[in-house]
């Protein structure tokens, strides 16, 4: 294993935490707008964003797991190498 795999695959998840936090910030604030309006039809705008948020959100959520099972793998094969 390269060093190098393994800091990009910590970009990689550092990447995808920071795109779930934005994604799943968006939701907040879209269901926080959909609160605050009065027309339905708006509302419904607002809702749709927001689960268009939670659903990208929760996909870089699961990007990021990736990433840490990755990584956790390829710190095991490191110890468990001979030297």
């Amino acid at each position: 294993m390269k060093e190098f795999d393994l800091k990009r695959a910590a970009d990689a998840c550092a990447k995808a935490w920071a795109e779930a936090k934005k994604h799943g910030d968006d939701a907040a604030e879209a269901l926080m707008m959909a609160d605050l309006v009065t027309s339905q039809s708006t509302k419904k705008l607002f809702t749709a964003r927001a689960e268009r948020a939670l659903a990208a959100s929760e996909n870089y959520r699961k990007a990021a797991d990736v990433c840490l099972k990755v990584m956790d793998e390829m710190d095991h094969k490191r110890r468990l190498r001979p030297r």
